[in-house]
């Protein structure tokens, strides 16, 4: 017999057995159909709990070292880089800034630090940690979302969830969004009819500031989504009995919760270093605003395609609903209410994908939408479907699954015999790969780690810092040395706050060694945007303290601080325009006069401000382009990024990036090798990222300097 009949058949006798229980005793069902009544009224759970029992063995019964060939030195690098500042003592929000908080930190570390920190637990536990909170959180979300039907409803939401729809980076996932779409399921299902009383309002809203301070503690973007999702549900909440009663409920429930919200930011406040000090709160939306211009990526061509039809898919079944909805006359409103909020909460969740738009977020972005249209089929809204609409719902949803998408590689019994084999005859690399800190590793990655290790620990101690640039945090793991900056990596300090917070943290600490990954050979550029344009002034602050002393791997420059070098350094400018340029427009030659010959400046600088409508914030600024014709016929391009409606300068290499590396030489005669036209005449093009881009609607150019680099002659 199928599970689900066995499953009516047994609520069945228990509504016999309830309706005539003077006649009969409540547990006179015999033991083992009680112990399989509650086994099935709980099969979601113990469903997720195997899951999570199956990746432990999946993935821990593994053998070190672990065959991974290939590093992601880009998202690996903050990760590593978590979790050796969570062994230091350094914590998100209080000691360190990043786009993820001190909750993310301690859950993300708390495995690797207590089963050896190498690179080999460290992915172990990584795919572990990435899976349990996947199925916890589904779990979760099913179980409220779902509460109304029966258990095995719930399993089949769960398995298709996490088998076949969520998106599983190997070395990333997103749980600023996952997390948040649990706390909508909880604030869906915790809140108030319009009589609670006072003792019913307090523990909702105690449990609601608890909720998104942990989704603050999480991200900043989990707490914007968190906060979002409260508002939207007591939003749409007022749809269901529209009753001056009701806005009064939902009023002293959304006092309450800011209410008991503000111990927790003063509780927050205290733990980062003061009770009035409010700096978290001020990194974290630092962050979480400039994320939107300084890191918007475009969206491919071809996943434009799996966009739209996920979207047009999720608001056909919406749609459907809503007008069944409304021809059925018994429907209530407080099932409308919980459509329209799962439908405005998945809409608001793409803006993941309107901010990013890479092949990753494009997926963890559609996924709240889709797991909320699925959850809508199943009956989310408790319109108390009947059996066979529920099967045509399921069937539907299994035709679009088959259809759209495959089981997740975990989940593939060819992988599940290749993991048994490599766990049970894997004692050393195989023949090819090279291992360094429990890991086997092509001979690339293999040698820059070994050679940057060796010279690390040669030349500091334990306790040193040392710095990196642009974001390869990952020698710093490796060689159990502390990176210095307060911001977890470079990039993600643009614009001027974050930026002073970056370099006057490297002043304080002044590391004596630091590795430069060289563009384009060791480093990959954000957006097309290189490091030094991104981040100019920590770039000359490196420039500036340090010089190259070995290259150890090409493209990989080991930089030592000098301090004479420092006090002999400076830098001067001269204006290129004869008066400011109120509004610049598309593609408009802007001709320099006076320009120096290539050998007498090394830096373009451009002061402009870019006015756009308000309703960027809704997609993403569009990036800049800088032209450059130079003295030879030859035309460049160098891509930028300009915060919207703010002063902001634009700092240019105008000749090939690789020759940005010979700066660091501890002979200025180096630093203009190569070929260095002059530049005769520069415009501007803005350029749509991508469809979703906003174009600025003013661009005022206040100057245009060529800037020089000098050191000058030593005092000895």
């Amino acid at each position: 017999m199928p599970m689900g009949q066995q499953f009516e058949e047994i609520e069945r006798e228990k509504n016999a057995t309830t309706t005539t229980a003077t006649l009969q005793p409540a547990n006179s069902l015999p033991v083992s159909k009680r112990l399989l009544a509650g086994f099935l009224g709980c099969a979601d759970l113990f469903t997720a709990l195997l899951l999570m029992a199956f990746v432990a063995k999946y993935f821990l019964s593994q053998h070190l070292p672990l065959i991974i060939r290939e590093i992601d030195f880009f998202d690996n690098s903050w990760e590593l880089d978590l979790v050796s500042k969570a062994r230091q003592g350094i914590w998100l929000g209080r000691d360190a800034t990043f786009t993820y908080g001190p909750l993310f930190q301690w859950l993300f570390s708390w495995a690797p630090l207590r089963h050896g920190m190498s690179l080999g637990s460290f992915y172990l536990y990584l795919w572990v940690f990435q899976y349990w909170t996947i199925i916890l959180i589904l779990y979760g979300t099913g179980a409220l979302l779902l509460r109304r039907q029966p258990s095995w409803v719930r399993v089949f939401y769960l398995l298709l969830l996490v088998i076949f729809w969520i998106p599983v980076y190997w070395v990333l996932f997103d749980i600023k969004l996952l997390l948040p779409l649990f706390f909508f399921a909880v604030f869906l299902r915790m809140l108030p009819d319009s009589n609670a009383g006072f003792s019913s309002l307090w523990w909702r809203a105690a449990v609601a500031a608890m909720l998104i301070a942990a989704g603050c503690l999480t991200s900043g973007d989990a707490g914007g989504y968190s906060i979002a999702g409260f508002v939207v549900v007591a939003g749409c909440s007022l749809l269901y009995k529209p009753t001056w009663v009701k806005m009064a409920a939902i009023a002293k429930y959304s006092v309450l919760t800011a209410a008991f919200f503000i111990p927790w930011i003063l509780g927050i406040n205290w733990a980062a270093g003061g009770i009035l000090n409010f700096h978290f709160w001020r990194d974290s939306s630092e962050m979480v605003t400039h994320y939107r211009w300084a890191q918007a990526v475009r969206m491919l061509p071809e996943m434009a395609p799996i966009f739209w039809l996920g979207v047009t898919l999720c608001l056909l079944i919406f749609a459907g609903q809503g007008i069944v909805f409304w021809k059925t006359g018994a429907i209530t409103m407080r099932t409308r209410a919980t459509w329209l909020a799962m439908l405005s909460f998945g809409l608001l969740t793409l803006q993941t994908v309107i901010v990013s738009s890479e092949k990753y977020h494009v997926a963890i972005g559609l996924f709240p939408l889709i797991a909320l249209a699925s959850a809508s089929l199943l009956d989310a809204a408790e319109a108390g479907d009947s059996r066979k609409k529920l099967t045509v719902c399921l069937i539907i949803i299994l035709a679009l699954t088959g259809s759209l998408t495959g089981p997740n590689h975990l989940f593939l019994p060819r992988n599940l015999s290749h993991m048994n084999a490599t766990a049970a005859n894997l004692q050393a690399c195989p023949r090819g790969l090279y291992e360094i800190d429990q890991v086997c590793l092509l001979t690339e990655n293999f040698s820059k780690l070994q050679a940057v290790r060796d010279f690390l620990t040669q030349h500091t101690s334990p306790s040193d810092s040392i710095g990196v640039f642009p974001y390869q945090n990952i020698y710093g793991f490796v060689a159990r040395r502390q990176v210095a900056g307060e911001v977890l990596q470079h990039y993600a300090a643009a614009g001027n706050y974050l930026s002073s917070r970056q370099i006057e943290s490297l002043r304080k600490v002044q590391p004596a060694w630091a590795i430069y990954s060289a563009e384009p050979w060791q480093s990959v550029t954000m957006g097309e945007v290189t490091g030094f344009t991104r981040t100019p002034y920590i770039w000359l602050y490196w420039q500036r303290w340090y010089k190259d002393e070995l290259d150890p791997y090409p493209g990989v420059m080991l930089l030592h601080r000098d301090a004479e070098r420092g006090r002999r350094w400076s830098m001067t400018s001269i204006s290129l325009l004869t008066r400011p340029l109120s509004n610049v427009h598309q593609g408009e030659k802007i001709l320099l006069r006076g320009t120096p010959s290539g050998d007498d400046f090394d830096f373009i600088k451009i002061d402009l401000q870019a006015d756009y409508p308000w309703w960027w914030k809704l997609g993403k600024p569009s990036g800049f382009v800088v032209r450059l014709h130079l003295e030879n016929g030859e035309d460049r391009s160098v891509r930028a990024i300009v915060q919207p409606n703010h002063p902001y300068e634009v700092w240019i290499y105008p000749w090939e990036k690789a020759q940005l590396a010979n700066y660091f030489s501890p002979n200025m005669e180096e630093w203009r090798s190569g070929d260095r036209p002059r530049v005769q005449s520069l415009w501007f093009e803005s350029w749509p990222v991508d469809w979703i881009s906003v174009s600025p609607s003013r661009v005022t150019v206040r100057d245009v300097q060529a800037v020089k680099l000098l050191l000058q002659p030593s005092s000895k």
